[in-house]
């Protein structure tokens, strides 16, 4: 067998010296190197999680690993913070940290172990630096810093390698690795500004005539109309919040010298435990005293009936450390969901999360009868109806998605090298129709392109296709279409039904697997040519009503799937605010 010169991340040329190379996964080869890699001699590892049910088989055991560490650090953490929450506080606090950095840290494990027992490795190059740098000092720093690039990962393949593998390792000092380039945030414009000093002024005034037990709203993914009118209906002015940040902290090595007491029982576990002792943001350690003096000093209510909200509850530690606290004292989280998938993608580490720490959890119109505390009120932010009167509609919209080049969190959708399966499939929609319809084609681009190169690549295959990769509102971009495609199972596609903009839906179902309860509503879907497993179906399909999408949209079959889908996933009521009166009361 071949000794193989192992590269873990991006390539830098000059490690390289005419090796034999084994390439960790394919997010080892960018596309904007694509001149260096070709030219090598080089085998590039299997992605193990493209073995679905071996997917399904981790999934299930990190979920139980995740309670076994949650129960251990709970014990820890209140020790060491002399304080006594449940676990349901520290579950809120640091659940999303340790159920991502779990999963992370199992994916890239496996990543190496197969590549040393099935390879012969001649050598591989690791960090050199100061690993303070490495530790996130909240959960936002952890998902937007680290997860983020390449840098991190490197950090960690190299602990792996030299402390659970025989590899030779030759270390280096000063490597500069390429960050992953951020959507520049578009200028405040005077509306903005005014806006934001209007509602400051309001945030003040409103403080007077609160109390502290009122109910207790912010990020709920519902309008500021819709916001106003159900807290009127629940008696109290309204109020708007603004989140709180932490503050950063730097690492103090002796607080850091405690272990994890849960036994172990495999070489991923110990090397798991020792990490997350290293690796636990700062806010939840070292800086826990001053989070603490934060959250007393905020002026939000201090016993309030119910918190509600559907964005705030993943990574802002302000927010959770104060919920959790109220939440141990009394008060009910509420928490809405905030996008698509929910209640169809077959597995979703998020979507448990959130109803683990809940006590009521509002649903845009599924039911899990397994659990109560599932809502279904409807879809929480209001899809106004087109104007038909400027509509314009000419276009076909392709939606598209972006998801990291290495797994972050464990869902039902394309996990890490399948985005190029998901391109593939995109490209092969596009090459099986005809000119006429291509030329009305605007493809649309995730706006994080997630070091992808999506521009580049489809521009390799169609240099004339109309690519939109800004930041356009989606909405704006189908208000000008007469059909919209969507490539994946998230919000899009249920945005597109809403506003009743013919759709047609592909993906692959062994990628995006769909959940049992699910699977009745695409079967319908798929008998009335909406919903397609295959790229070839659906550009077939198109071609086929490419004369009259119209009359195909809008006939009795097609419409009766698209309600029914609707009522379930996307369900609008012009009675929500009254329903969701009536759950927080309750």
């Amino acid at each position: 067998m071949v000794k193989r010169f192992l590269i873990t991340t991006s390539i830098k040329k000059s490690w390289i010296k005419n090796k034999p190379v084994l390439f960790l996964g394919e997010w080892c080869k960018k596309f904007s190197q694509k001149d260096i890699w070709e030219a090598m001699n080089s085998e590039t590892l299997a992605y193990h999680w493209d073995d679905r049910a071996k997917f399904s088989r981790d999934y299930k055991y990190l979920k139980a690993l995740h309670e076994t560490l949650l129960n251990d650090l709970t014990k820890q953490l209140n020790q060491i913070h002399n304080v006594n929450y449940k676990m349901n506080y520290w579950r809120l606090l640091i659940g999303p940290w340790l159920m991502v950095f779990t999963q992370i840290l199992f994916d890239r494990w496996t990543c190496i172990q197969n590549a040393v027992n099935n390879n012969t490795i001649s050598s591989s190059i690791v960090l050199k630096d100061n690993e303070d740098k490495f530790v996130p000092y909240d959960t936002s720093d952890f998902f937007s810093r680290l997860v983020a690039g390449d840098e991190w990962d490197h950090y960690i393949y190299g602990k792996i390698l030299q402390l659970h593998t025989d590899v030779i390792c030759e270390e280096k000092k000063g490597l500069k690795f390429a960050a992953i380039k951020k959507d520049a945030t578009p200028l405040n414009t005077w509306k903005q500004k005014l806006k934001k000093n209007i509602l400051g002024c309001y945030e003040k005034f409103s403080r007077y005539f609160s109390t502290d037990q009122d109910f207790f709203f912010i990020s709920t993914y519902m309008g500021n109309f819709d916001s106003i009118k159900l807290q009127l209906k629940l008696g109290q002015l309204p109020q708007f919040w603004a989140l709180k940040h932490t503050k950063k902290i730097d690492v103090d090595k002796i607080k850091r010298q405690w272990k994890l007491t849960g036994k172990a029982n495999t070489g991923f576990e110990v090397f798991l435990q020792d990490m997350i002792v290293q690796q636990i943001p700062t806010t939840f350690l070292e800086g826990y005293p001053d989070l603490m003096v934060q959250v007393q000093g905020l002026n939000w209510p201090k016993n309030p009936k119910v918190i509600f909200t559907s964005n705030s509850h993943i990574s802002n530690d302000v927010f959770k450390a104060w919920a959790g606290d109220k939440i141990d004292k009394g008060s009910s989280l509420v928490i809405g969901q905030h996008g698509g998938h929910y209640g169809t993608g077959r597995l979703s580490s998020n979507e448990e999360h959130e109803i683990a720490i809940s006590s009521v959890f509002f649903s845009w119109g599924w039911r899990d009868y397994k659990v109560k505390k599932v809502k279904p009120v409807g879809m929480l932010k209001r899809i106004l109806p087109l104007d038909k009167k400027k509509l314009c509609r000419k276009e076909i919209l392709l939606i598209t998605t972006a998801t990291p080049q290495k797994s972050y969190r464990m869902y039902s959708a394309t996990i890490s090298r399948q985005w190029l399966d998901h391109f593939n499939d995109n490209s092969n929609f596009v090459k099986n129709l005809p000119v006429e319809i291509c030329n009305s084609i605007t493809v649309r681009l995730h706006p994080q392109d997630k070091d992808w190169c999506q521009v580049q690549r489809w521009r390799e295959r169609f240099p004339l296709l109309h690519l939109n990769n800004k930041r356009s509102d989606v909405y704006n971009l189908m208000n000008k279409s007469r059909l919209v495609i969507c490539t994946y199972n998230a919000t899009s596609m249920l945005e597109s039904m809403l506003l009743n903009i013919p759709t047609i839906l592909f993906w692959n179902p062994k990628q995006w697997e769909i959940r049992p309860s699910a699977k009745p509503y695409f079967e319908n879907l798929k008998k009335t040519n909406v919903f397609h497993e295959t790229p070839e179906s659906a550009a077939l399909h198109l071609k086929s009503i490419w004369g009259d999408i119209e009359s195909w949209w809008m006939s009795n079959e097609v419409q009766e799937a698209i309600n029914q889908f609707k009522g379930m996933y996307c369900k609008q009521s012009d009675s929500i605010l009254d329903d969701i009166k009536n759950e927080l009361l309750s």
